[in-house]
């Protein structure tokens, strides 16, 4: 199927990524996030918590890549809290609660803790989690971002998660804050499928 790139809908955007829609059920993203690569290259722990990222053939001008992902329709713009109440099945949304809570916590931590190793805190973090089995998922995408990124954050918010039929989807919570400052600062990132 042909698309003309250059006429698609942009339906979302981040620091690292700028999001299209490609077709009803799919979304075309441009990413400077290394984690996407991560994702797109099948290394992340194989569990329905994490979307299906895909390469996808165009290539970019920028420095880019391009990637394709489940459209997650019926999500606003900026999720809210109120919003994943309202949407995430219960146990799902106990867990968005934990995540949310244990990411502050963490947080909080590291502004006293600088120098020390971000990788170890979020897996000392993960592993207390009552629901081990998600802990344990959590540690393994941790540590593959570790391989590619330094200072790998877990910004755990309503804008980086979906909801999939009642099931809590993490979308972009995992980013680098190195490769952020890098690519926002001073500069500001350059876009293959630039919009007005």
């Amino acid at each position: 199927m042909t698309v003309a790139t250059n006429k698609l809908k942009q339906i979302g955007k981040g620091g690292f990524s700028r999001c299209y829609e490609l077709t009803p059920d799919t979304v075309l993203l441009e990413s400077y996030d290394p984690v996407k690569a991560v994702m797109a290259d099948g290394k992340f722990p194989k569990t329905k918590l994490f979307p299906k990222v895909e390469r996808y053939a165009k290539k970019s001008k920028t420095g880019s890549s391009f990637y394709t992902m489940k459209y997650f329709t019926g999500r606003p713009l900026r999720s809210t809290k109120k919003w994943l109440e309202n949407n995430l099945k219960p146990f799902h949304y106990e867990t968005y609660k934990d995540l949310y809570q244990l990411r502050i916590e963490v947080d909080l931590y590291i502004k006293g803790h600088k120098k020390e190793n971000r990788q170890v805190i979020w897996n000392t973090a993960f592993e207390s989690l009552s629901n081990k089995r998600l802990g344990e998922l959590l540690v393994e995408a941790n540590n593959e971002c570790c391989k590619v990124a330094e200072k790998i954050m877990f910004d755990f918010e309503p804008k980086n998660v979906a909801c999939d039929n009642g099931n809590l989807i993490l979308l972009d919570c995992f980013c680098s804050a190195t490769e952020f400052w890098k690519l926002n600062f001073p500069v500001k990132p350059k876009w293959t499928l630039d919009w007005i």
